[in-house]
């Protein structure tokens, strides 16, 4: 009797374990795209840049 009640907790301590992996899993993924989409922004932006000053000093 005593087995099968740690057999259940343990298959809940894992459900219970996944559900919060999925979670961290997902915040982080969240947080490094808009890291990734931020630095995308910065690149365009020094791109444009620097596009627009060869332009005029080739003028």
């Amino acid at each position: 009797y005593h087995y099968r009640i740690s057999k259940a907790v343990a298959k809940v301590a894992k459900v219970i374990l996944i559900v919060i992996g999925a979670i961290v899993g997902l915040t982080i993924g969240w947080l490094i795209k808009r890291i990734f989409r931020g630095i995308g922004w910065i690149i365009s932006i020094l791109s444009a840049l620097g596009i627009i000053y060869w332009i005029i000093t080739t003028l």
